[in-house]
């Protein structure tokens, strides 16, 4: 887990990198739409002080409410700007198909689109990185842009577009 090593969690090849403290504070450090953990898991985020909301919150409260208390904690009390990593891994596989962890009763992609536009207008978002792990099947499908739009093609091979090179 990444996130351990930044939160000073793990081997100290990773975590005392560039100094023994830990990278990023756990006061600051959030997770949403957290629904499928092993045992391990939850006793490491449990352990580490990093706030947590699962599904279950996000269900009861409502994004909207989760992503503003999220924003608040991650600017810290000095409301510094933050980091934001999206794992796609977390939308549920009906909206997206491609997910390689697919375990349903993940956020939809309109509760997806309303937490990065509450990211976007709060202004404090300093960098961001979408991450997944894409299925072979949905890697078997080749995505072109023309013109500014995206289309999805079939799964065929790899074509190149040699005009204007």
């Amino acid at each position: 887990m990444p996130l351990a090593a930044l939160l000073g969690m793990g081997p100290k090849e990773l975590t005392q990198i560039l100094g023994k403290q830990a990278k990023v504070p756990a006061d600051c450090t959030v997770l949403v739409g957290i629904r499928d953990l092993d045992y391990d898991e939850r006793k490491l985020i449990k352990r580490s002080g990093v706030r947590v909301y699962t599904m279950k919150d996000i269900d009861e409260q409502g994004m909207s409410e989760v992503m503003r208390e999220a924003i608040t904690i991650a600017s810290g009390p000095k409301v510094e700007p933050f980091h934001i990593s999206f794992d796609l891994d977390g939308v549920d596989p009906l909206h997206d198909p491609g997910v390689g962890t697919a375990v349903p009763g993940g956020l939809t992609y309109r509760e997806a689109h309303l937490a990065m536009e509450l990211i976007a207008e709060c202004g404090r978002a300093c960098s961001i990185e979408v991450t997944a792990i894409i299925s072979i099947s949905a890697a078997s499908a080749s995505i072109s842009l023309e013109g500014g739009s995206a289309q999805t093609q079939s799964p065929s091979p790899v074509r190149r577009n040699t005009r204007n090179r």
